[in-house]
């Protein structure tokens, strides 16, 4: 037989077992070499659950950037709805001018929209910067783009012909056409390789 610890037959400990489980027992779990060992693994849950629950702070930077975003999307959702708006204003006052398609526009056609806005009661008059920036608006629309053909008639208010657009003019508006359409077809892209990070 070896010298190696055994179980005695019966289900019985050998004496050599019995007395390594009694030296295993009177160990005390307080003693610093397990609790080194708790106190250390209770650090690393607690850095590891710190780390996941806390969201990284950001600066003031990014913060005001942050702001500055909000602000010009605020802005620009307030500037389409107010441009539908006069739209909507413009095309009950004027059908034969501001209607789907559009036609082109008679040159110097904000003044007469001035004087007309001047006899309008006070509550329903739009402000001369107000118009301008309609117009502004309505002009550089693609669609308004597309109907600025050499010798397209231009309309006044009434939708009456009283001029036709030149060519220096129908060359202007199709090179800013073609300009938009560039940068629509063009995507943005940082040609880096899959698997890589740009700054």
């Amino acid at each position: 037989m070896s010298d190696k610890p055994t179980l005695s037959l019966g289900n019985k400990l050998s004496v050599h077992t019995l007395n390594q489980l009694q030296k295993l027992n009177t160990k005390n779990p307080n003693t610093k070499q397990y609790r080194t060992k708790a106190t250390s693994t209770n650090v690393l849950k607690s850095d590891i659950q710190n780390k996941r629950s806390q969201k990284p702070v950001p600066s003031k930077k990014d913060c005001a950037k942050k702001q500055r975003i909000d602000e010009h999307n605020r802005n620009r959702e307030q500037g389409v709805m107010l441009y539908k708006k006069h739209l909507a204003h413009f095309s009950k006052l004027y059908p034969n001018c501001f209607g789907i398609p559009p036609k082109p526009l008679a040159i110097g056609i904000h003044n007469d929209l001035f004087e007309k806005e001047l006899k309008r009661p006070e509550k329903e008059r739009l402000t001369n910067g107000a118009i301008r920036r309609f117009l502004s608006k309505y002009t550089r629309s693609v669609v308004y783009k597309e109907c600025m053909q050499v010798g397209s008639a231009r309309v006044n208010l009434q939708g009456e012909n009283v001029g036709e657009v030149s060519l220096e003019h129908a060359e202007s508006y199709k090179h800013s056409l073609e300009l938009w359409r560039s940068k629509q077809v063009t995507p943005k892209s940082n040609n880096k390789p899959i698997g890589t990070t740009g700054k």
